[in-house]
């Protein structure tokens, strides 16, 4: 075997076949396909997480009480903002990377692990703080345990970021799910004997800890002693600008509530966190799972400029043919949809989601841009965007909020379309195989179909004004469906992208029924 480090080759096996941990060279031989069935298995294995949390989160809901939850959602907002640092980045440097060595992962381990224990250390000195600022000392214990599990993160994060590099989805949906499966049944067995709040950190120990255990079960990579901290430089450089704009991300996102909580008060807060809440909806049970695949896919054909943009464009047309219409849907049935999902004492939430709706409408392929920008090793344009994207948001927030939580969803939305995504379009395209026509071009044909579909829907609502929310819900989902379908079957570009989905769902061959084209990307 070639012992060779430069060359990116270490002799540790990752499995019987004779593979090394660090090979990526057989993907390219079937990438489109690997890359589509391991997108169906990972949203597959999301469907999953939500239906067993939804089940899970029934079942302690009727063993505890309020008061236990809200006492652990207080430890949330410190533990959430200390955890933007608990990776530095680097398991993403990891999936990215071209060439690999074990001096590389070595070095990044520990790295992550003694942030861990830093950010532990943090925490753990956070935590008589948080008892005094909520004044309630149950707190502080609440908050020691969750310092405790950064250790669990530290040492898993570089074993699962070889497993996901290697794109073997079906390994990181078990430990996901796995971990889940054994925190939740942990937690429901603690609230059934007593345990009260502490039955929920007990969920979240048990998920930590035992993706830990699974993930270095499904690597046999190791870390050494010796360390060689000259190798991560440059990927420490990639993980800290990732990092840099995961903080600024994080507190653009979060202003808005800070700002119409203290000006407006908790009831507008309330009402406007619900609709955002339900616009991030399908975005985030979508987004996550394609990301998961997409920047290994990418990363792997950033040598390839032609195969790499064909790739991209054609995920972002599915996106967008599916997202677009299906937003507009919902816009002129904002009400409807939140009577029957809520209830009617959120009814200003259905008003500030058909307004935020014109930003979601540009939203799922606008966040796409992480995939292109993390692929190409461009994390330092990334945080400049960050830095310009934040700051496009922060100025529409403060534009928005002396007329309430309505006024801040309409700026928002406003700006996120016609000011954001026009930037983030550019910025992208000045560099790298996608250009800012590519991302104009993917929406161009949904954005017509959502009009459509709008229009169809609101003349439905003139017709039909006494029909109840529910059966209008399903009544116009599937007037949009027929009419989107029509004219994707009518028009060329439609039937081109019906081709493309088609194409996608031939990938499900098994291997050996595949012809020759098919695994082109």
């Amino acid at each position: 075997m070639n012992n060779d480090i430069s060359n990116g080759v270490h002799p540790n096996p990752e499995s019987p076949g004779g593979r090394e941990v660090w090979a990526t060279e057989h993907l390219q031989r079937d990438l489109k396909r690997r890359s589509v069935q391991g997108g169906a298995l990972t949203m597959g294995s999301q469907a999953l997480i939500m239906a067993i949390r939804t089940l899970a989160t029934m079942a302690l809901a009727r063993l505890l009480t309020p008061a236990d939850f809200g006492l652990v959602a207080m430890v949330a907002p410190i533990t959430g903002f200390v955890a933007l640092f608990k990776d530095l980045g680097l398991s993403m440097a990891t999936v990215q990377w071209q060439k690999l060595d074990h001096d590389h992962v070595n070095a990044l381990f520990w790295i992550n692990v003694l942030t861990s224990f830093f950010l532990m250390a943090v925490t753990f000195a956070l935590a008589p703080l948080v008892g005094m600022f909520y004044g309630d000392p149950r707190v502080i214990g609440i908050t020691f345990v969750k310092g405790a599990m950064f250790l669990g993160g530290g040492f898993a994060a570089q074993h699962a970021a070889l497993i996901r590099r290697r794109m073997e989805f079906a390994r990181l949906a078990f430990l996901d799910v796995g971990s889940l499966v054994a925190g939740m049944l942990s937690g429901i067995a603690g609230a059934w004997f007593g345990m009260g709040y502490w039955a929920l950190v007990l969920v979240a120990v048990v998920q930590t800890f035992s993706f830990l255990v699974m993930a270095w079960g499904m690597s046999s990579w190791r870390p050494s002693r010796r360390v060689n901290w000259h190798s991560a430089r440059e990927m420490l450089r990639f993980g800290a600008n990732l990092t840099g704009f995961n903080i600024v991300n994080y507190m653009a996102r979060n202003l808005d509530n800070v700002l119409i909580g203290k000006v407006w008060g908790q009831n507008a807060l309330g009402q406007y966190s619900k609709a955002y809440g339900l616009m991030l909806l399908p975005l985030n049970q979508v987004h996550q799972p394609l990301t998961r695949v997409a920047i290994p896919a990418l990363s792997r054909l950033v040598d390839k400029p032609e195969r790499y943009r064909n790739a991209y464009v054609k995920v972002i047309n599915q996106i967008a043919l599916v997202s677009m219409p299906l937003v507009a849907v919902c816009m002129v049935s904002a009400d409807w949809l939140v009577l029957v999902m809520l209830g009617p004492q959120w009814v200003e939430a259905g008003r500030i989601f058909s307004y935020l709706g014109f930003a979601a409408l540009i939203e799922p392929v606008a966040s796409t841009g992480g995939w292109l920008f993390i692929s190409q090793n461009r994390t330092r344009e990334m945080l400049k965007w960050g830095f310009i994207g934040s700051g496009t948001t922060f100025a529409s927030i403060l534009m928005g909020l002396p007329y309430g939580a309505a006024g801040v969803a309409i700026a928002y939305s406003l700006v996120a379309v016609f000011v954001r995504a026009p930037l983030l379009f550019w910025f992208i395209g000045r560099s790298g195989p996608v250009g800012a026509r590519d991302l104009y071009g993917a929406i161009a044909f949904p954005s017509c179909l959502a009009l459509i579909a709008a229009l169809a829907v609101l003349g439905f609502r003139g017709a039909f004004t006494s029909v109840g929310p529910l059966a209008g819900l399903l009544a116009t989902l599937a007037l949009a469906i027929v009419t989107t379908g029509m004219l994707v079957l009518a028009l060329p570009s439609g039937r081109a992208r019906l081709a493309d989905t088609m194409d996608l769902f031939r990938q499900f061959r098994p291997a050996g029924e595949k012809k020759s084209g098919d695994t082109k990307t």
